[in-house]
């Protein structure tokens, strides 16, 4: 017999035979195949793959977005349009801004492939930083 968060003892093979788990006084405990768990909600299971996306309440979305604004604005005031160093500080900084929300949606399906691409945007917005440091001098 295994005990429940709520006192109530069930035999495990019976839980574990059905595959879907016994309602217990307002919780649900279900067998995983490993361990026991106690969920309060057993209508709404969690899912396979997690929420993922959602990027744009990210402050490091936010900030990128206005980094990548004010390149913008930055390389269309002080840098001749026909430089190639004003295409490339724009295409650094939206290439920031795309992989942080690139990054947020495949968090879902692979946090290696989301922390790549988090690396990946580091790298991005770091280009016009150093840019920047250029163009003061």
């Amino acid at each position: 017999m295994l005990p429940c968060a709520t006192g109530v003892r069930f035999p495990r093979d019976e839980a574990a035979h059905c595959g879907e788990g016994h309602a217990t006084g307002g919780h649900f405990v279900l067998w995983t195949g490993w361990t026991w768990e106690v969920k309060d909600n057993p209508v709404e299971p969690e899912p396979l793959i997690p929420k993922h996306g959602g990027y744009r309440k990210l402050k490091s979305f936010q900030i990128a977005q206005l980094c990548y604004d004010v390149t913008v604005r930055f390389c269309d005031r002080y840098i001749s349009p026909r430089s190639r160093t004003h295409d490339q500080m724009v295409q650094a900084a939206r290439s920031g801004v795309q992989n942080i929300a690139e990054g947020s949606k495949a968090s879902g399906t692979s946090k290696k492939f989301e922390m790549k691409l988090t690396n990946v945007a580091r790298a991005s917005l770091e280009e016009p930083r150093l840019d920047y440091g250029h163009a003061a001098s």
